[in-house]
């Protein structure tokens, strides 16, 4: 059989091959014209910008600043405000490869970018709401009393990588126009800043939600009858960290700091962050930046976000792990010199708490606990004694009927553990009693939660819970019951 002719008309095809032959010609015909569209010189953005300004925008002095990637919300609401004040300026996207890695006079000198669509970022600002911001756009205003020509290039950078900062660009015929309008600007960011009065933490997790490395949270309450601790200790630390701000005139107007650093120390699980939760109860309107695990590297980022939004707190937990002693080491620890380092650097002048937390004060740099200005107050947040056990199973305990001895007994049994696992035993009983099908949690369902706590099987259970084992045992003859 002989080949047949691909362009040989086939009757049984419903589409002939000549009438597709013909739609590929007209579809070609039809990209030629857009290419030749998108070229015309209406759509230069040269072109754009000088009839938008009424000058020509190749050659105009430009005042240049960079901001960390988490301030384009801060950014954008201060753009809103200043469209309020002055009326809605000019907005333009820019088309083409690569462009929200250019420059303003690299836009302008590439024929190649031409107006285009705006980039646009929707980011998350606390309590659920999400802002969206301009991420890639041209500006074009009149500003000052003269009303003199001025145009933005707003580059929202990258949330992820501190390499790429949100940038902003002003070019207008007078450099010192484009000064005045940041000065405004900046005052506007501060004011309309998302992040004043907030709790948020620093994360150095590329894809964890958030604004850049900042992850907004909702403040745990925590009432004064819920902090379990030995009478007094818990007046102290109040006075230092809230009763420092609530009497911030009085102590400037006697020349006295304001700035402060708290140390909690104690085994794990004793209710150091239960105790700063409270204490950020306590501080109504301050802004709270936590600091933890690896995201320790951000310090300086946290208390930058501290210093421009007094009143303040900085929480950096486990500070042990970056502050051990530099002889065990060899050597200086370059996170801890940092945090050293913004310690120091924060005004005296400045409402500013830095809370710490550590569970191996032995550990402790000596410079970061002894040095005046650093650390004012170190407070043990220690195990419960018997009436603070007692007071810990009423609290996690309350509304399932235990009775006064029965509190007691529980507490007897307990010597030597940490508000956690008394708060893991009530789980425990309470999930007994829902195992054996009842609705009432009784006393025997306590009793066999601390059997199994306390048996030798869960040794390891119970250091997760803080429990501290007495060193006159061998770890092969630990016993339930033999904890300090």
């Amino acid at each position: 059989m002989p080949d047949s002719d691909p362009a040989e008309e086939d009757p049984r095809d419903p589409v002939s091959a000549t009438e597709i032959n013909e739609f590929g010609r007209l579809f070609q015909q039809f990209l030629r014209e857009v290419v030749n569209k998108s070229h015309d010189a209406s759509a230069s953005l040269t072109n754009r910008l000088k009839e938008a300004l009424g000058v020509d925008p190749t050659g105009l002095p430009i005042v240049s600043r960079s901001y960390p990637s988490f301030e384009l919300p801060n950014i954008q609401l201060a753009l809103d405000a200043i469209a309020e004040e002055i009326g809605e300026p000019t907005i333009l996207g820019v088309a083409g490869i690569g462009r929200l890695y250019r420059d303003f006079s690299e836009l302008l000198a590439d024929s190649d970018y031409r107006v285009g669509p705006v980039d646009y970022r929707s980011v998350p600002i606390g309590n659920g709401t999400d802002l969206t911001c301009l991420a890639g756009a041209m500006v074009i205003m009149r500003w000052g009393k003269d009303r003199t020509p001025l145009v933005l290039w707003l580059r929202g950078g990258d949330p992820d990588d501190p390499n790429h900062p949100a940038t902003l660009e002003a070019a207008s015929p007078r450099r010192e126009v484009s000064e005045e309008f940041f000065q405004r600007l900046e005052v506007l960011m501060s004011e309309r800043n998302v992040f004043r009065g907030k709790v948020v933490s620093m994360s150095s997790h590329a894809f964890s939600q958030g604004v850049g490395p900042l992850r907004f949270h909702e403040p745990r309450e925590v009432s004064r009858d819920q902090v379990i601790l030995p009478a007094g200790l818990l007046e102290r630390i109040e006075r230092q960290v809230a009763g420092i701000a609530e009497h911030r005139e009085f102590l400037r107007s006697h020349d006295q700091h304001l700035k402060r650093g708290v140390l909690l120390f104690g085994p794990p699980g004793t209710g150091k962050t239960h105790v700063i939760n409270y204490l950020l109860g306590q501080l109504p309107g301050f802004t709270v930046v936590l600091v933890s695990g690896t995201a320790v590297e951000k310090i300086a980022q946290a208390c930058d976000i501290a210093r421009k939004l007094a009143p303040a707190v900085v929480i950096v937990e486990d500070v042990d792990l970056i502050a051990e002693d530099r002889g065990a080491r060899g050597g200086s620890h370059p996170l801890l010199l940092q945090l050293l380092n913004e310690l120091d650097g924060i005004g005296n002048d400045v409402d500013v708490a830095f809370i710490l937390t550590t569970n191996q004060i032995e550990v402790l740099e000596r410079a970061l606990a002894a040095r005046p200005g650093r650390v004012d107050l170190a407070v043990e947040v220690p195990l419960p004694d018997k009436a603070g056990r007692r007071r810990l199973f009423r609290l996690y305990a309350d509304g399932l009927g235990l009775k006064d001895a029965d509190i007691d007994r529980l507490a007897d049994r307990c010597e030597g553990v940490t508000a956690s696992f008394a708060k893991e035993a009530t789980r425990r009983a309470v999930l007994l009693a829902g195992v054996r099908g009842s609705d009432q949690v009784e006393l025997t369902d306590f009793e066999q939660s601390l059997d199994e706590l306390l048996s030798q099987r869960d040794d390891l259970t119970r250091r997760l819970l803080g429990a501290r084992m007495s060193e006159d045992y061998p770890s092969d003859e630990r016993r339930p019951g033999n904890y300090v």
